[in-house]
């Protein structure tokens, strides 16, 4: 495999582009900290307006090629370009399959954030997620109030699409394409759900319920961020910083002033005339603030912290998809094609000529990932289901356990125990994920030392409700893989009891119970840890446009302010949130 990646290391085109900038100045009217999936859109947004002069601070580096290839999507998790975040244990009956019962957060570390090193996943989430929002307090985010932004950012290029135009925008900078490959399991799939009398078609029109192929942000056979969309224009107002890890705002009598930031070694004080905007996601934003002072007072001042304005909220409410991986079919050789055994492809020189040539080909795709379906348990109505279900052309055991049982943490002992069998087979899996998780956790420091990591606790389980509701995705997932549509490909059940759950009976509440509490972790879709609301609820952190309450000049503009996580992949809603936002800072500053 690595034989031939060097071979094509020296095919691939030098052109990612460097964004860095090496002379920073020491005042600006805007500092954005975090050059993620949020902050590349600000950036360039507010860099739109000449007599804007903006400042990009990201700690971490440029994109490699690597980044660039989707289908190495799988290589890029506990990467260099990747925080490398690891969960406190989760005892709540939780991630009892996995390594010391913890879970990987991946959180991108490089320019474009999570969305150079995610699955690039495209997809909007459901109308009634947005309008939920309102009724929690977040005025003027309905979903009518956000598909004006979700239209502004892209460009379909699916056809069908494309002609609805009340739905669908064709000249953003946000390219959706279907995958450049895919094998013929996926379409089984399609085919199952309408033999179950499910819709067929685009999950981003106002009505998600059904099956789909996935859209993906990749232009051309290359992943796109929004760094990639937003950032390769060069503009001389705005300046790019990367390796500048932030380690607290400055404030004066509660008025953010600027940042205090370490720039490739070197311990500088930035200001901002304007605004500083934190687009440091989930675990970044609500991280700075308590270290700058913003936060629980009790927590702060155990920490040593001085505390500039109690917030209750800053690193509660948060929320994470989990899903219960592992359903497992067997199929005949070469069913789907062969796609996803590295060691048949990437072996292969023609792979990465077919990419540099054409953009086709596996590489042209992430991993596996090619189906999604919206469907309700006995416990939610058709046009807000509670479950997701992800198809993949693979499955845990695919590649022997060198690289996706790491994806995920599976232990050692649970791999062998139950997936080892399976150990370079071809096959295919589907998992479900609780759309709407009742279970919080919450994020809180383990030092006032900006370099040392906060303590992640997402208390996976700890509703009930959650448990409830992946039992029931579990026997829609196995009806769906049962069902006629993949019987022509041999398919058939990996029904090895998971040994942990021997005990009971395959196929019952308590087995599929076992299974979930064993082998549910996270779908890494993290928001909610600065949660937007009304002024008058405590634990709101932010207003409906951004601003920290508490405190002037300062506003959180990421996923880390959703009130609730919405019901699918959450890229594209960050992105939507954050066009918002540009638009939001404008109005505010260009009246004057």
């Amino acid at each position: 495999m690595f034989g031939a990646w060097v071979i094509f290391e020296s095919m691939v085109t030098r052109d990612i582009g460097n964004v860095d900038q090496y002379n920073i100045d020491t005042e600006y009217d805007f500092i954005i900290v975090g050059g993620g999936t949020a902050g590349s859109v600000l950036a360039g947004r507010l860099a739109e307006v000449d007599h804007f002069k903006v400042l990009l601070l990201e700690a971490g580096g440029e994109q490699t090629d690597k980044i660039k290839i989707p289908w190495f999507h799988l290589w890029l998790p506990n990467s260099p370009h990747d925080w490398k975040f690891v969960t406190e244990p989760n005892y709540n009956g939780a991630l009892k399959g996995f390594m010391d019962q913890k879970s990987w957060w991946w959180r991108g570390k490089a320019i474009g954030g999570t969305g150079a090193i995610n699955t690039m996943i495209y997809m909007r989430g459901n109308r009634n997620d947005y309008d939920y929002w309102e009724s929690l307090g977040a005025r003027g985010w309905s979903y009518k109030d956000c598909l004006p932004y979700f239209k502004k950012l892209e460009t379909i290029t699916v056809p069908q699409m494309a002609r609805n135009d009340f739905q669908h925008g064709v000249s953003g900078p946000m390219v959706v394409e279907e995958a450049r490959h895919h094998t013929v399991l996926r379409d089984a799939f399609l085919e199952a759900g309408k033999g179950f009398g499910f819709r067929v078609g685009d999950q981003n029109s106002g009505y998600q319920t059904g099956f789909a192929p996935l859209l993906f942000n990749i232009r051309d056979g290359h992943r796109w961020s929004s760094a990639d969309a937003y950032l390769r224009q060069t503009r001389g107002n705005l300046h790019v910083a990367l390796i500048a890890h932030v380690h607290r705002i400055l404030f004066r009598r509660r008025t953010a002033v600027g940042v205090e930031t370490d720039i490739r070694g070197s311990k500088m004080k930035i200001y901002a005339k304007r605004e500083v905007i934190l687009a440091g996601g989930v675990v970044g934003s609500p991280h700075l603030m308590m270290l700058s002072g913003i936060g629980p007072r009790d927590h702060l001042q155990e920490m040593g912290i001085p505390v500039v304005y109690h917030s209750p909220g800053v690193g509660q409410n948060l929320q994470d998809h989990i899903a219960a991986y592992g359903l497992t079919w067997l199929t005949g050789a070469s069913s789907a094609g062969a796609a996803y055994n590295p060691f048949v492809y990437t072996t292969d020189p023609k792979t990465y000529w077919d990419w540099k040539m054409t953009r086709t080909g596996p590489l042209a795709a992430p991993i596996g990932v090619e189906g999604n379906a919206f469907v309700a348990t006995k416990y939610a109505n058709t046009s807000w289901p509670d479950i997701q279900i992800t198809f993949m052309a693979s499955h845990p055991g695919f590649d022997g356990g060198t690289t996706y049982k790491d994806f995920l943490m599976i232990s050692d002992e649970l791999y062998e125990s139950y997936f080892a069998p399976t150990a370079f087979t071809e096959g295919f899996s589907m998992y479900p994920i609780v759309s709407r998780p009742e279970s919080r956790g919450r994020i809180t420091l383990a030092s006032s030392d900006p370099l040392v990591a906060p303590r992640i606790q997402p208390n996976y389980l700890s509703h009930p409700q959650d448990t409830l509701t992946l039992i029931e995705g579990l026997k829609i997932v196995k009806a769906i893989g049962d069902s006629e549509a993949f019987k022509r490909f041999g398919a058939k059940f990996y029904d090895r009891p998971l040994v942990p759950c021997s005990h009971l009976v395959p196929g019952t509440d308590a087995y599929w119970e076992c299974w979930v509490r064993y082998l549910s972790t996270s779908d890494h879709h993290p928001v909610g840890s600065c949660k937007m609301g009304r002024k008058n609820d405590p634990m709101a952190v932010v207003s409906p446009k951004f601003r920290v309450y508490g405190v002037r000049r300062l506003r959180i503009v990421d996923g880390s302010t959703m009130p609730q996580v919405i019901s699918g992949n959450i890229n594209t809603p960050i992105i939507m949130m954050a066009e918002r936002a540009a638009d939001f800072i404008k109005d505010a500053h260009l009246v004057r």
